[in-house]
């Protein structure tokens, strides 16, 4: 019995110890986030959530970090935006890849991604603003930037020469969004367009 007990005892004073840890690091991480060191939480919370955190913790520095992310997301989303505005197209592709990166799913992610492939077209990365741009014309939650993806995607297609994928993008414009302020442009490139090739 007495061996029991000690066990016990030494299992009681583990778990003591690295909840004590547990806390120490969590107390060090609230101050990070109280500090607005955002990087550095960024960093530190794939660490911090692997640990033995309580269920409140856990729901409090999860959220902390996604409104981190967020913000984060915006700046660069932003930054990209003013690179853009100048014509510092790398920049801006740079700008909003980590904008993704900080968060893929924010309310202004379709914009990044549309802003992203624009600033890839720029670049002559045509290739890789195509995907990008399917992807948003198809599906995105947001319809303002459904109808430009259309567009831009018409442009990047008619860029590298794909003629057949260009017309029926021109097409799909036209009856998707009839009443577009582009749709009387889309008109006369695709008449251009089915008149050459």
């Amino acid at each position: 019995a007495y061996e029991r007990i000690s066990r016990e005892l030494r299992e009681v004073q583990k778990r003591d110890e690295e909840r004590a840890k547990t806390e120490a690091r969590a107390a060090a991480f609230y101050e990070l986030l109280r500090q607005g060191r955002h990087a550095d939480v960024i960093e530190q919370w794939e660490t911090l959530k692997k640990e033995p955190l309580t269920k409140a913790e856990l729901l409090f520095f999860t959220d902390a970090v996604e409104r981190v992310r967020s913000e984060l997301a915006i700046a660069s989303y932003h930054q990209g935006l003013e690179h853009a505005r100048v014509g510092r197209y790398h920049d801006a592709a740079q700008s909003f890849e980590e904008s993704l990166r900080f968060k893929d799913d924010a309310t202004h992610s379709p914009a990044v991604r549309y802003q992203l492939a624009d600033a890839y077209r720029r670049l002559g990365r045509q290739r890789e603003a195509i995907p990008i741009l399917m992807q948003i014309s198809e599906s995105s939650p947001d319809k303002e930037v459904m109808d430009d993806a259309t567009y831009l995607l018409a442009q990047c297609l008619l860029d590298i020469q794909a003629w057949s994928d260009a017309k029926n993008t021109l097409r799909s414009f036209l009856r998707r969004f009839p009443d577009s302020p582009l749709a009387s442009s889309v008109r006369l490139q695709l008449a251009e367009v089915n008149q050459r090739h």
